[in-house]
């Protein structure tokens, strides 16, 4: 949970950037969403742990371990974590919205890259769709879930289509501290500003490799149709490196979760990685916005993922985006969300909100 002063900083950066009404939106977002957390998944983990110990004496697995069915895959999780193993488990999917959408912008024979793999969930996903004639590059730097990743992969005899790198991607290619965090999905490299200021984040530090997509890509010849990244607040310099692949005149599709006061932490800039995308001349398909409802709190004891995304829909290009002082100060503001993306000058739909 955020601590008291993060909230507070947080809060005041809404009131700066969208005004009363935008603080007083986020405050309700904010406390729906620790109030879905914190009582009614909280309950639902306690009340599946009966599932979780027969699970175990089915599969003979003698640590925190489970294999279950996500989307038609087998995966293995560990419930040591609280995080995206803990949602896995109890609801067989995450990010509902998004994951809907995904999985229909995907197809078979498709070449993609997954940068931040994590423990396999959309990679998973992308063996499936993509067949035997496309292609997975999953890449997760963090050594932990690196290994469960290619478990899960191997699991459902993936080995084929998938292929798996143990490094990070940014802006430049060398080595890179890396903060390990509680959370499985919440690892991220380390934030030299925060380094300079608290003492023992560097013991929470690993070294890792890392390199730029250009140099990814070029490197060993490989092609990308579809680019999608988790990356907790680096995406602005994973875009920053792969410039030269964005100038080529080729059909692109993205999905990226964009952090932009995470961003801003690393000395980046939302609206900025957003008009490289608009001047490589790419569309927004989908906006998955973040806006947790108090009417969802009994979701989970339905034993379904709290839906926390409100889907628009644009078909339009991101210039146009940008341009608009509305859907800018959404998509450039201070709220996490998922946008997909497709480089394809010949679309120029118009949109609604579904």
């Amino acid at each position: 949970m955020l601590n008291a002063n993060t909230n507070a900083n947080r809060l005041v950066e809404i009131l700066k950037n969208e005004g009363i009404k935008g603080h007083l939106s986020a405050v309700k977002r904010f406390f729906a969403w620790r109030l879905q957390y914190s009582i009614s998944d909280e309950l639902w983990f306690l009340l599946n742990r009966c599932r979780y110990k027969y699970l175990r004496k089915n599969q003979g697995l003698k640590s925190q371990r489970v294999v279950v069915n996500i989307h038609g895959s087998e995966m293995l999780l560990d419930l040591s974590d609280k995080g995206i193993c803990k949602d896995l488990f109890l609801y067989r999917s995450r990010e509902p919205e998004s994951t809907r959408i995904f999985l229909s912008e995907l197809s078979e024979g498709m070449n993609v890259v997954d940068v931040g793999a994590n423990i396999g969930y959309y990679a998973l996903m992308e063996a499936r769709a993509v067949g035997n004639h496309g292609k997975v590059y999953a890449v997760e730097p963090e050594p932990k879930n690196f290994q469960l990743l290619k478990k899960n992969v191997e699991l459902n005899d993936y080995s084929n289509r998938v292929e798996l790198f143990n490094l990070a991607v940014g802006d430049r290619t060398g080595k890179e501290l890396f903060e390990i965090s509680d959370q499985y999905n919440t690892h991220k490299i380390a934030n030299a500003r925060r380094i300079g200021k608290e003492t023992d984040l560097l013991g929470k530090c690993i070294e890792v490799p890392i390199t730029t997509l250009d140099e990814f890509l070029e490197g060993e010849g490989k092609s990308a149709d579809f680019v999608r990244m988790d990356v907790e607040g680096y995406e602005y310099f994973v875009v920053l490196g792969l410039k030269k692949t964005l100038e080529k005149n080729h059909p692109l599709k993205m999905f990226i979760e964009v952090h932009p006061k995470l961003i801003k932490s690393y000395g980046g800039s939302a609206e900025g990685m957003l008009k490289i995308l608009a001047d490589a001349n790419f569309s927004v398909n989908y906006l998955c916005l973040w806006d947790p409802s108090f009417r969802n709190i009994v979701t989970p004891f339905r034993g379904k993922p709290i839906p926390f995304e409100r889907v628009v829909e644009y078909k339009k290009p991101l210039k146009d985006l940008l341009e608009n002082g509305v859907t800018r100060r959404i998509i450039a503001g201070t709220q996490t969300y998922r946008i997909f993306l497709e480089k394809d000058v010949d679309k120029h739909l118009g949109g609604d909100e579904k």
